[in-house]
């Protein structure tokens, strides 16, 4: 028994397990499936060891992340002219194979350096704010 976004369910893994039901009868099943995450089952908790020494941004081979006004850009990865929401991130991030991830499961994320003035700066740390939240829940490692 599945369900796209859950893990199988644990009584079906396998061979299965049969359930006989008599013609014309009804069985309700009460089967409690756990939220899949297909970040974490498919890639490795980050490795500190692969990415501790990296001091230049064009050395780093994880997803790279800038947190602009209007939205979120992955560099190399999507276009920088159309912002991506929050929601289209994870599913952006959550598509890449796993040889994006050399390092596990962390990204490097950074501010745009491009704002309008003073007023966007809120906008900025609201967005940074969410991309953390919303990328921990993943089992992503954010480091800015």
């Amino acid at each position: 028994m599945t369900s796209q976004g859950f893990r199988e369910w644990e009584e079906s893994f396998g061979a299965g397990k049969h359930i006989r039901i008599a013609p014309g009868k009804r069985l309700t099943l009460d089967a409690q499936l756990d939220p899949s995450n297909p970040l974490t089952e498919r890639i490795p908790a980050a490795d500190e060891n692969k990415y501790l020494g990296i001091r230049d941004a064009k050395d780093w081979r994880n997803p790279y992340q800038i947190v602009r006004v209007d939205g979120f850009e992955i560099v190399g990865v999507t276009d920088p002219g159309s912002p991506l929401t929050i929601d289209a991130l994870v599913a952006t991030l959550e598509g890449l194979p796993d040889s994006a991830w050399p390092y596990g499961r962390v990204i490097a994320a950074q501010e745009s350096s491009i704002v309008g003035g003073q007023s966007d700066q809120p906008r900025i740390n609201a967005s940074r704010d969410l991309l953390v939240q919303r990328l921990s829940q993943l089992g992503l490692i954010v480091n800015f």
